[in-house]
Order: structure tokens, then C-alpha cells, then sequence
């Protein structure tokens, strides 16, 4: 996980989820992942991750900053859950991710939206409180 932990993905998505589940979490300052995003995919394969999670902004990130030779050399076989999270993801850059990191193993049912739902919740709730209020 590279989201800051006071991020409520991180803290509940990743961390809480993890103690409950008994699994194992891997933390990455976010700082590393803009400066070597090689070093989030390498992390992955490394210690067989199964899940984890980018903003529209960190596909394009690593489109942009990790090279197709060092792609060929990963194997994200093991993911199984890549959630994007955090602000709308465009299809046009998910498909060009899937293009490029396919060759590493990732399949492209491994993809899943998260964003919106924080909102939603949000939303609901207030509009529950104020029900409640109004009355």
C-alpha cells in the first residue's frame, strides 16, 4: 500500500482489512512511488500481492515513467485485484495500462472501480442526518 494512512482507503481498505483478514500488508511511502513507480510493481511481485489500489493519476504515472523493458521483466501474475480509487479513471488509460502491463502477467479481469463510493456514503449519511433532523 502507498496511500498515506490517514486516508481513509488506507486506513480502513488497507490496514483494518488487513488485521481482520489476517493478511499481509506491505506499506510504501508515496513519496517512492512518484519518484521510482518501478518500486511499487517490483513490491508486488516481489511479495505476491494480491490487491492493491491507483488513482486515475498513477496509471498515467506509470504509463508515463515505467518503461516497457522493465515491464517484460515483472510478473504481476499474482494480482488479483487492482481497484481504481481515489478520482474517476478514464477507460482510454486503464485499457493503455492493461496494453502495457498485460505483458508482466496482469489480467484485465483484475480491474475494478472504487471511486464514488466514499461520496455515496458520505452522501446518504448526511442525507439520513438531516431526515432525522428535519423531523
Amino acid at each position: 500500500n502507498w496511500i498515506p494512512l490517514y486516508h481513509t482507503g488506507a486506513l480502513m481498505g488497507a490496514l483494518v482489512t488487513s488485521l481482520l483478514a489476517g493478511m499481509t500488508l506491505v506499506l510504501m511511502s508515496p513519496a517512492r512511488w512518484l519518484v521510482r513507480p518501478l518500486s511499487v510493481f517490483k513490491a508486488l511481485e516481489k511479495y505476491r500481492i494480491e490487491k492493491t489500489t491507483l488513482p486515475n493519476s498513477g496509471f498515467v504515472h506509470a504509463l508515463k515513467y515505467v518503461e516497457d523493458r522493465e515491464v517484460e521483466k515483472l510478473d504481476l501474475s499474482c494480482l488479483k485485484s487492482l481497484l481504481t480509487a481515489g478520482e474517476p479513471a478514464g477507460a482510454s488509460i486503464i485499457e493503455k495500462f492493461y496494453d502495457k502491463f498485460s505483458r508482466a502477467g496482469l489480467k484485465r479481469n483484475s480491474f475494478s472501480n472504487a471511486y464514488g463510493q466514499a461520496e455515496a456514503t458520505a452522501l446518504i449519511s448526511h442525507t439520513i442526518l438531516v431526515g432525522r433532523c428535519n423531523r
